[in-house]
C-alpha cells in the first residue's frame, strides 16, 4: 500500500479486523483442518478500500472492508444456489406513491456488517488477508501463523458467491419472526 494516506487506511484495517473478531464471524484453525477429500481449499480474503466523500469532495472517511475472494469459489462445493430477491426500481416508486398519498412516514435503514449477521451454510475456509509490513493480525496467536493457521467462517461474507442469497434469507426469516 503506497498511497499517502497509508495510515488513515490501516486506522480502518485495524477497526473492520477488530468488527469482525468481535462478532466472532470465524475462527482460525490449523490449515490442516480442510477436508481436501471434498475439493475444499482456503479462498482469499481480500481488501476493498475507499475513501468516502462529503458533497464538496472532501474525505470524510477511510474505509477497509474484507471480503471473500468469491471468484475463487467452486460450485457444490463452497455454494450451490446464488439466487437473491431484489426489489424492483417501479416497486420502490410505487411504494413511495402510496406514502404520499396516504401521508405515511418513511424511513431507511443501514445494517451494520450486514452479510456477516446471518450465519453460513456450509464450511468455507479463507486465508488471513494480505496486510502491510508490522501489522499485527489481532487473533492469530503469533505473526508466522498467517502461513499455518485459516479463518474458518463461522458466518457470511461479503463476496462469496451465495452472500446475497444467505443475507437475504436470514433477513427474510428475521422480518417473519416479528410479524
Amino acid at each position: 500500500m503506497k498511497a499517502h494516506d497509508r495510515a488513515e487506511f490501516i486506522k480502518a484495517m485495524y477497526k473492520e479486523l477488530g468488527d469482525h473478531i468481535g462478532r466472532k464471524n470465524w475462527k482460525v484453525v490449523p490449515i490442516k483442518s480442510i477436508p481436501t477429500y471434498s475439493g475444499k481449499r482456503a479462498i482469499p480474503m481480500v481488501w476493498a478500500m475507499k475513501r468516502k466523500k462529503n458533497p464538496l469532495g472532501e474525505i470524510i472517511k477511510w474505509k477497509a472492508s474484507l471480503c471473500a475472494g468469491g471468484h475463487r469459489s467452486i460450485e457444490n462445493v463452497d455454494y450451490w444456489d446464488t439466487y437473491a430477491p431484489v426489489v424492483s426500481w417501479s416497486t420502490v416508486r410505487l411504494m413511495v406513491i402510496f406514502a404520499l398519498i396516504n401521508n405515511w412516514h418513511m424511513e431507511s435503514i443501514d445494517f451494520v456488517l450486514a452479510y456477516p449477521q446471518a450465519p453460513i451454510k456450509t464450511d468455507i475456509f479463507m486465508q488471513p488477508p494480505r496486510v502491510p509490513p508490522k501489522f499485527v493480525i489481532p487473533d492469530m496467536p503469533r505473526p508466522g501463523d498467517r502461513f499455518t493457521s485459516v479463518y474458518k467462517l463461522l458466518q457470511n461474507l461479503y463476496g462469496l458467491k451465495d452472500a446475497g442469497r444467505t443475507w437475504g434469507q436470514f433477513l427474510h426469516k428475521g422480518l417473519i419472526d416479528r410479524g
